[in-house]
């Protein structure tokens, strides 16, 4: 009996250890540390439409721990932002001010939700005036954008 009860403390014990290691991963998953890096644009959408693939191809968006910075195949910037997360919300929410970029919107603000998952990010958000997205698509007329990029390998 005493055998079983250890064995059973033993598991139980384990089980605890497991979701806390869990905790720690989800929580590293959405801190700024672990978004750091190139990433190559896969997909878009804007507003409930796919971004064509010839729009996005070649694109990078470089993630710093104080900017989103994205370039086309040309290496010139498309849109330049200083950003804060929330990781306390899940999906944890970012909030972005454009600092440059050709659309001349310095200022701006662009509000929604970001999400690691292994060499993967989405990003979701509007821009002021929008509806900013609960969930990982966009939807007609609500001004969202939508993107999944893949962190280039070797990084």
């Amino acid at each position: 009996m005493k055998i079983m009860a250890a064995i059973g403390l033993g598991m139980l014990m384990l089980a605890g250890s497991a979701r806390s290691q869990e905790s720690k991963s989800i929580a590293k998953d959405t801190d700024k540390a672990s978004l750091v890096g190139n990433y190559e644009l896969i997909s878009g959408e804007d507003n409930g439409k796919p971004v064509p693939e010839d729009h996005i191809k070649g694109s990078i968006v470089r993630i710093t721990d104080d900017d989103i910075v994205m370039v086309d195949r040309d290496n010139k910037e498309v849109y330049v932002t200083k950003y804060k997360l929330d990781t306390k919300a899940k999906p944890a929410r970012i909030t972005m001010t454009e600092t440059g970029g050709p659309r001349g919107r310095k200022g701006q603000k662009a509000v929604g939700i970001i999400e690691r998952d292994g060499d993967r990010v989405r990003l979701c958000y509007c821009y002021e005036g929008g509806i900013v997205p609960t969930e990982f698509r966009t939807r007609a007329g609500e001004k969202q954008l939508c993107f999944t990029m893949k962190r280039k390998s070797g990084e």
